[in-house]
């Protein structure tokens, strides 16, 4: 509660002060003072349009005379204020008198003088005591009978009013003759917290008045109506919906103006209800992106409100949003929402894809033995391990389209769609479940971490029921999330009262459509003078997406992850132009980039206790049903390919280094072991992308092309897959096949950006353009094939061959799931083992490649030894 007080330079007015912090911390409200003096200069020449940011004016005592100008200056006019006004001695003799009233002449000067008086018992008499004890410091009073509508309601023994009661410009107004600061009135405390008490009632009931007056449009879904708003953006524009689907609490949907950083809020009375700024703080902080609202909507349901700047507008808006109430009442009110309605065994089967997309499994074991060592030497007691999935859009639906299906497939009260007038992103879509904080005009602050989740199994209830009750009783789970409790309670601590930290909710399961979760709610009362986007910033980055403890976590996530999360992992909502605010975790959330891509972030907390397929699997079901609802299935056709090299009807895995008594392919266990490691890896990568179904057709199909394939003859034949089935050019030419390799490390960015945009890195085939990319640059410097490195700068694979090294006698390569399937690697290896060589999987540092001796395997060129490195 920010409060006016108005010093009539009167020794008392710091006490006062005091008393109302005292009284705010009685009621658990975040009390702010600023005094200023009555003849301040800057006040007096037209700063008087900043009393719309308080919630209170307190008129001090002082000396003088309400009738003298100079004694009261800008008080008289402060009186003229739709604010709650609290007298004071010198104070209530000025409200008394702008009213009309007139003063005691034959009163008696009561100085320092302790009396006994009578009032009410209601008001800001409430539970005071019927013989209040209280200080007088007066040489005037008021005269009785008072002006009409001003209402005496305390007396003292000789009969002077002693506080006075009215109404103007329909705000309270409160008059107290006597000194309640004084150490010796004993119900000064009380009454102070009366007065702020109902000083907040007012402000409850005017903004439920306010929000009353405003029209409601009835019959419109909330799709409907941002249909509505999206229609009528204009230039420098965007829309922006805080979208509970749940409906649960309210929704807001807005045309926002100019993008710009995170604000800073002056709170005020707003203009009119849900005034204020909507938008994203990315996890790196850089990026913030808020937009003003110009017209916001509100409600739930099928109800709404429209406000705005432009009254015109806004009613040109209405009777859009009334137009399509009509059609709605010609249809089923289900129906309208159609475009977001996708089945969820086909949400489902795209979800199943998840994998292909994501961290390998080998690299995420490597990030998260690095989580282990850094909990183990007592660096970190939690770490939550993130990654971010990339995409292109051209399999994905519109960002549009992707927010309806997301919002029907993860329901949720903090969800959003959010549409970027500038910079690199263009939208947000999120179906967050976790509320990061709640703020009130009051100053109350509310953080609802999560950590701990269990998948749903809607086709079984008990199941279901058990899953959840195992999450809460979980005690890795609960350990979990006892962490993420005491960090969030020490943020919060950071800018709340002392002692005012509460946890009301513990460890408690909340279920949503697709997944169990551990949530906690934290709550406290802000300090006097600390905004909400200091709060913001105090507690920054969200406590349950960093670790403990978060700063040194955050620094050690920087070297173990080593990419920004972006968006994910920030936060997103509003930011009340009263001072409130309500943002959210970005979690089971896109975004689209104007460069063509989309990220999915998702990750989970590491503990000593952890399992890595455990938390590798919950990474990639809460990542899951985001991909499953924003790829396009009609554009979801990628090809799953297979080549070899054929030389007289046999699959000719050549071996020109190394081993002696390889076997050279010759229609014996070589050819048949090639032909069969070849068909697991077409039919493994269908199965990855198209299921089993599809996977069964495509192992049938491949046989056949095997018996078809010609019996004289050198080729290259390759086999596809893809959503309309199968095709195969089986008697491809066979291009040129490399005698001896020169090699280039592809640690510069032409190649690390471009391998860090591969779809699907471990499935042959989609990506075939890019390696074709990759091949060509190495080529332009002289090298036939380039050393692919990953953000950590480690060997992953060749532009067309798997990267092998000898360390003695030991063949190395980096873990089979961290890369594209090589049937020619399985085949040295084996080779390897039979001839009594050790193979290892590792990993290796790029830039020490050069001192072993490296193997470029593949199935065309065989092996050859790399026997010269370009720079």
């Amino acid at each position: 509660m920010r409060i006016l007080l108005v010093d009539h330079h009167d020794s008392y007015t710091h006490i006062l002060g005091h008393l109302l912090y005292r009284a705010g911390q009685q009621l658990g409200y975040a009390v702010e003072v600023d005094i200023v003096p009555h003849d301040c200069p800057s006040w007096q020449a037209g700063r008087k349009d900043e009393v719309s940011r308080y919630h209170l004016v307190v008129l001090s005592p002082g000396p003088g005379n309400p009738l003298v100008a100079t004694d009261v200056g800008v008080s008289r006019e402060l009186l003229l204020e739709p604010v709650p006004v609290l007298g004071v001695c010198l104070g209530h003799q000025l409200m008394a008198v702008s009213q009309g009233a007139q003063l005691r002449p034959d009163h008696v000067p009561h100085h320092g003088v302790v009396s006994q008086i009578r009032h009410h018992g209601d008001g800001i008499w409430e539970g005071v005591a019927p013989s209040a004890q209280v200080v007088r410091y007066h040489s005037l009073a008021v005269a009785e009978p008072l002006p009409e509508g001003v209402e005496a309601t305390a007396w003292a023994e000789d009969g002077t009013v002693m506080s006075l009661q009215y109404e103007s410009v329909g705000a309270p107004r409160w008059g107290v003759q006597f000194h309640p600061e004084s150490i010796d009135s004993t119900c000064g405390l009380q009454l102070a917290m009366n007065v702020l008490r109902l000083a907040h009632q007012w402000w409850g009931t005017r903004r439920a008045a306010v929000s009353a007056s405003v029209p409601v449009v009835e019959g419109i879904t909330a799709v409907q109506l941002a249909e509505v708003l999206r229609c009528a953006l204009q230039e420098g524009e965007s829309f922006r919906w805080l979208d509970d689907s749940l409906g649960e609490t309210t929704s807001l949907l807005a045309i926002c103006g100019e993008p710009g950083g995170l604000p800073a809020i002056t709170p005020a009375c707003p203009p009119y209800p849900y005034s204020g700024w909507i938008g994203v703080l990315p996890y790196e902080v850089d990026g913030a992106d808020f937009a003003h609202t110009r017209v916001v909507a509100w409600g739930s349901g099928t109800r709404w409100q429209l406000a705005g700047e432009d009254a015109e507008r806004v009613a040109a808006l209405r009777k859009r949003a009334a137009a399509c109430c009509v059609a709605t009442r010609r249809a089923d009110a289900e129906q309208a929402e159609e475009p977001g309605r996708r089945s969820a065994s086909e949400v489902a089967e795209l979800a199943s894809t998840i994998g292909a997309f994501a961290l390998s499994p080998g690299r995420y074991r490597r990030s998260f033995a690095n989580c282990q060592n850094v909990l183990s030497r007592g660096e970190s007691y939690e770490v939550c391990l993130t990654d971010v999935l990339r995409l292109p859009r051209r399999l994905t639906l519109n960002p549009w389209e992707a927010y309806l299906r997301l919002r029907h497939t993860c329901p949720t009260s903090f969800g959003a769609f959010m549409q970027l007038a500038g910079g690199p992103v263009e939208a947000i879509v999120s179906a967050s479940p976790e509320l990061f904080l709640q703020i009130s005009v009051d100053g109350s602050i509310t953080t609802r971490p999560m950590k701990g989740t269990a998948e749903r199994c809607l086709s079984d209830p008990v199941v279901d029921r058990e899953r959840a009750l195992d999450l809460q009783q979980d005690p890795k789970t609960r350990a979990e999330n006892l962490m993420v409790i005491d960090m969030a309670r020490s943020d919060v601590a950071r800018v709340c009262q002392p002692g005012s930290v509460t946890v009301p909710q513990d460890r408690v399961v909340e279920s949503y459509r697709t997944a169990h979760q551990l949530v906690t709610e934290v709550t406290g009362r802000l300090r006097p003078k600390c905004s909400a986007v200091e709060a913001i910033r105090a507690c920054f980055p969200p406590a349950s997406m960093t670790g403990a403890p978060k700063e040194r976590t955050v620094q050690l996530l920087r070297d173990i992850e080593r990419q920004n999360r972006g968006i994910y992992s920030g936060t997103l909502g509003f930011l009340g132009d009263d001072g409130s605010a309500s943002l959210s975790v970005v979690i089971r959330s896109a975004w689209f980039t104007r460069a063509g891509e989309v990220f999915v972030g998702a990750g989970g907390a590491i503990t000593a206790e952890s399992s890595c397929n455990d938390e590798y699997a919950e990474m990639l079901h809460k990542a899951s049903y985001v991909v499953g609802s924003i790829l396009d299935p009609a554009a979801w056709t990628p090809r799953v390919v297979d080549s070899f090299y054929l030389r007289d009807g046999v699959f000719a895995q050549q071996l020109t280094t190394g081993f002696a008594g390889f076997r050279q392919g010759n229609g014996g266990d070589g050819d048949s072991r090639a032909r069969e490691l070849h068909q697991q890896r077409f039919v493994a990568g269908v199965q990855n992308l198209y299921g089993p179904a599809a996977a069964a057709k495509a192992a049938e199909f491949y046989a056949q092309c095997c018996a078809a394939l010609p019996s004289t003859g050198e080729f290259f034949p390759q086999i596809c897959w893809e959503a309309t089935g199968g095709s195969a050019q089986l008697t491809r030419p066979c291009p040129p096949r490399y005698t001896h390799i020169v090699g280039l490390i592809g640690s510069a960015a032409c190649f690390t950006d471009r391998y860090a945009r591969l779809v699907l890195p471990r499935i042959k085939g989609p990506d075939m353009p890019v390696y074709g990319e990759l091949r060509a640059l190495a080529g332009k410097q002289g090298a036939q094939e380039v050393v692919l490195v990953d953000r950590w700068g480690m060997v992953r694979e060749g532009s067309h061959s798997a990267i092998l090294w000898w360390d003695g006698d030991t063949l190395c390569g980096p873990p089979h799931d961290a890369v594209m399937p090589s049937t020619m690697r399985l085949l040295v290896e084996e080779e390897a083992r039979s001839q009594g060589y050790a193979v290892e999987e590792r990993w290796l540092a790029a830039t020490e490649l050069p001192h072993y001796r490296v193997w470029s395997v593949n199935a065309l060129h065989g092996v050859r030894e790399i026997d010269r490195w370009v720079e």
